[in-house]
């Protein structure tokens, strides 16, 4: 073959080559960086919590198409989802650009529930014969509360740890729990809390890869020192920070204690906790500046809303203690927005606190008694407050500035269980009713016969916290 025909075959050769380059290229941009693939700029990546490989996968709360995060995260820079919308309205009429702006501006719903407590008739109940279990039927007349918010939170009041399973006053529940929580519509549960070491470090370490892997994001405990105390969610561009904090037990051996199980101290960085304990002034004052630490760390991650869960208070009494009240306070200075208070297994006040924030104000939940729970009509004295609780509704508008609390309600709540002969072959046949939907509906929710108790449950409810919080006059 002669040099020039080989020259020729050559070019040949580098322009086919060079078309199918360029082919491929295209092929890469159509099916890659659509605003649909994989590789897409404008993609938004879910949070799970604060180090989760779980919010890379995407089978964290924003999977599920509530929260969703902004401009931070890795493949969703805030400038290029900014370009993307500003080329969109360019093909928008002016009615078509403010109606979106408008729906922008919406306010986003958090609920908050209290405690999820699985007592042993719970247990009994939700066990099936073949050794699997299914608690769905708890939240059988609440979940679409839960699907409906933005975003949904509970504290899980013990362990999930699988067999063997115990009630009060250790708390072991099945692993099959934890779906049944996601399935439910919750995204978050604080996992720190006075029963949180009941199956010592281990049920700690069990209870969080358990709800991790059910999707459901975690705050207060963690896996590792690496992980951030907080938690940060950006939900419709506002700027949400958490973080969760449980009183301790008295010290045992100098070391903090939950429940009486000592907390080993290579563990204390994993488990956000604070001491009650009278007469040790070096601690208390200890623990008091680790909470301003974090609400400033929260800050410094440019947050418009700082919320804190607080484990505290006395079982079944009606208003807060003195040492609720100090930390409390103590929060509102630091420039804390929103307190959610669990623990007493009742409903306590709905009070709003000088503050150190943009509002002015702190508004607090001092405690939103139990979510579900076997307790009695008279547990702990309790004329039957402890089969009563309550959800918290919160409003949040993004503005200008960062983000205000429109409104601070709450749903009340009734855990009912069959009567008169309970228990049944020591098994709880109920669930938890939102009083006043079952009031206007009781055939709908179960509940003709209860008219009477869930009366009460919401005149109760009503005494005890008092009115809504709102924005403005």
């Amino acid at each position: 073959m002669s040099k020039g025909k080989r020259n020729k075959k050559l070019d040949y050769s580098r322009v086919l080559r060079g078309m199918i380059v360029l082919l491929v290229s295209l092929l890469f941009v159509l099916l890659f960086l659509s605003d649909t693939g994989p590789l897409s700029l404008n993609r938004k990546f879910p949070i799970l919590h604060s180090v989760s490989e779980n919010a890379r996968d995407g089978r964290g709360p924003a999977g599920a198409g509530k929260a969703s995060v902004g401009g931070d995260e890795p493949g969703s820079s805030g400038k290029e989802e900014e370009q993307g919308r500003s080329g969109e309205e360019a093909d928008l009429s002016d009615g078509e650009r403010e109606s979106g702006r408008e729906a922008e501006r919406e306010p986003i719903e958090l609920i908050f529930a209290g405690d999820l407590l699985i007592h042993l008739p719970i247990l009994n109940q939700g066990i099936n014969p073949d050794g699997t279990a299914d608690f769905s039927w708890l939240f059988r007349y609440t979940e679409d509360i839960f699907h409906e918010a933005d975003l949904a939170f509970a504290n899980m009041e013990g362990t999930i740890t699988g067999k063997p399973y115990y009630g009060y006053p250790v708390f072991r529940a099945p692993k099959e729990l934890a779906q049944n929580i996601r399935d439910a519509g919750f995204d978050y549960l604080t996992t720190v809390n006075n029963h949180a070491m009941d199956a010592g470090l281990e049920g700690v370490f069990s209870t969080l890869e358990t709800l991790q892997e059910a999707g459901i994001g975690t705050i207060g405990t963690r896996l590792s020192e690496k992980e951030k105390g907080y938690v940060l969610v950006d939900c419709k561009g506002i700027k949400l920070a958490f973080s969760a904090f449980s009183y301790e037990t008295a010290r045992s051996g100098g070391k903090r204690t939950l429940n009486g199980a000592a907390i080993p101290p290579e563990a204390e960085k994993l488990i956000d906790s604070f001491c009650v304990e009278p007469g040790l002034s070096d601690i208390h004052a200890a623990d008091e500046k680790s909470l301003r630490d974090r609400v400033a760390a929260m800050r410094a991650e440019k947050a418009d809303l700082v919320i804190f869960f607080m484990h505290w208070g006395i079982e079944y009494a009606r208003e807060a203690d003195s040492w609720q009240k100090h930390y409390a306070q103590i929060l509102a200075d630091a420039g804390v927005d929103l307190v959610i208070g669990t623990h007493p297994h009742v409903v306590q006040p709905l009070v709003t606190l000088p503050a150190n924030n943009p509002s002015g104000q702190m508004i607090c939940y001092y405690s939103l008694g139990n979510f579900v729970s076997n307790q009695q009509p008279e547990t702990g004295n309790s004329d039957g407050r402890a089969e009563e609780g309550a959800l918290a509704r919160v409003l949040i508008e993004k503005t200008e500035e960062g983000a205000d609390i429109l409104l601070a309600d709450y749903i009340p709540l009734y855990m009912y269980k069959t009567y008169p002969g309970y228990p049944i072959e020591n098994k709880t046949y109920g669930w938890v009713l939102p009083v006043e939907a079952a009031l206007q509906e009781p055939e709908k929710y179960e509940a003709t016969a209860l008219v009477p108790r869930l009366e009460k449950a919401l005149a109760s409810s009503r005494e005890v916290m008092g009115k809504a919080i709102k924005k403005g006059p």
